[in-house]
């Protein structure tokens, strides 16, 4: 795909979300434009316990899932328990096949290098993390860059 023929925003209706993201800070924002500019049956979940039953359930069947690397796994007190949530939740995602686009503030060359990441990269790769819509317009259009890569290879297969 190039940047001729990206997808513009009137495609996007289509695309099922799942954005897991704890902070308000950075998800209300986002949140609200994935909403504005996507399907309507994108979710949004704040924990490694709601994004995993969320799939479980079939409540959420999303075409990809941004994903905030630093998520807090949140007990039944609500209080944070684990630091590793994003890296266990990547991995119930990747375990499905559902494609990640992981968002974090951290240093991308650092984190390539950690497990699971190094071996097992996000399908859709990495996203520094700002939630404004120049995200979700770099969001979309890795999806729609592997989505078509995809398409080619099943074709060509």
């Amino acid at each position: 795909m190039t940047a001729d023929n990206l997808p513009d925003a009137s495609s996007w209706k289509d695309v099922v979300i799942l954005y897991v993201e704890d902070q308000p800070q950075n998800y209300q924002e986002l949140n609200r434009l994935i909403h504005e500019h996507c399907s309507v049956r994108s979710k949004h979940v704040k924990s490694w316990d709601a994004g995993r039953k969320i799939i479980e359930s079939g409540q959420c069947k999303p075409h990809f899932v941004i994903l905030d690397r630093s998520i807090l796994y949140y007990d039944d007190e609500g209080t944070a328990a684990r630091n590793e949530a994003g890296d266990m939740l990547y991995t119930f995602f990747s375990n499905r096949a559902i494609p990640v686009l992981l968002m974090t503030t951290g240093d991308l060359e650092t984190i390539k290098t950690e497990s699971p990441y190094r071996t097992d990269p996000p399908a859709l790769g990495y996203l520094t993390k700002y939630p404004n819509f120049a995200s979700l317009r770099e969001a979309m259009n890795l999806y729609f860059a592997y989505r078509e890569k995809a398409e080619r290879d099943d074709f060509a297969g």
